[in-house]
């Protein structure tokens, strides 16, 4: 049995948010656009923010939905250029969405082989054993979920 030296802490719970868990999130910024990607290993999707020519595109039919249910309007696809300063440049589909902060999920971690980790607030590229520091930042668990017409899409692997 493993008994750790020092007295585990315990998640904090925020009282305002009806006893909703408080977690530290890590963010990164693309150092192009100077955007600021929420690093969410629990999303369904990677989506990055509307823009104003993405918001005169129709609606597509693929639906998101809030960690609370909250209906998310998408606009389709786009091919995101991501320079997260580990001297290689990563493409992705990103969902563009009516979000408030562009969010990268685990598939696309996995993809570059690239690993989070919370305690020290940065990203590790395994290929390189390069690092970029990210910055922490509490909030609620809001993961993000899809659902295309009935079926809903399998979850971040």
């Amino acid at each position: 049995m493993f008994l750790p030296d020092e007295k585990l802490e315990q998640p904090s719970l925020d009282p305002s948010s009806d006893g909703a868990m408080v977690i530290n999130r890590l963010y990164l910024s693309d150092r192009t656009s100077q955007s600021k990607y929420l690093i969410d290993t629990g999303a369904d999707v990677s989506v990055i923010t509307l823009t104003t020519a993405s918001k005169l595109l129709p609606p597509a039919s693929l639906q998101l939905f809030s960690a609370n249910g909250t209906v998310i309007s998408t606009y389709g696809q786009q091919l995101v250029t991501l320079d997260l300063g580990l001297r290689r440049v990563f493409k992705w589909p990103f969902i563009i969405a009516a979000v408030s902060q562009p969010i990268i999920r685990a598939d696309f971690l996995r993809h570059y082989g690239l690993l989070v980790d919370i305690r020290h607030g940065r990203l590790v590229d395994s290929l390189t054993k390069l690092q970029t520091q990210g910055t922490m930042q509490q909030g609620n668990n809001s993961a993000i979920k899809a659902v295309n017409g009935n079926q809903i899409s399998s979850v971040a692997r």
